[in-house]
């Protein structure tokens, strides 16, 4: 399992950027839209800022709320994604968010299915 990579973007991390942007989009009153967000540290700041959801919105990935860390071990770095998979738990109380829209990336099922050069 790739643990450098995941260690390397920790859920308090994202948790404390998605805080910081809303405040600062809040202190200049401008509209923010989150981008996948990935665990439930973030969704939870991000939520505790929305007031009426008119300034504030998220959006989270579907693979963010069915995969989870356990899954590098039976594909490998297939999922090397940014923001990387997430523990179980915090896949688990992040879908349970209240995410304005839940994108879906372009991600091929098998690493020799992407044939976007053809």
């Amino acid at each position: 399992m790739p643990t450098d990579y995941l260690d390397s973007r920790p859920p308090h991390a994202e948790a404390k950027v998605a805080d910081d942007a809303v405040r600062l989009a809040q202190g200049v009153e401008i509209k923010y839209y989150v981008i996948h967000t990935s665990c439930w540290a973030a969704a939870e700041a991000i939520e505790a800022a929305q007031t009426d959801k008119s300034q504030i919105r998220a959006e989270t990935c579907v693979h963010c709320t069915t995969l989870d860390r356990t899954d590098y071990e039976e594909q490998g770095l297939l999922p090397m994604i940014a923001p990387p998979l997430r523990t179980p738990d915090d896949v688990v109380l992040s879908s349970e968010q209240d995410y304005d829209t839940v994108g879906l990336d372009r991600i091929p099922l098998e690493p020799d299915a992407d044939d976007t050069d053809e």
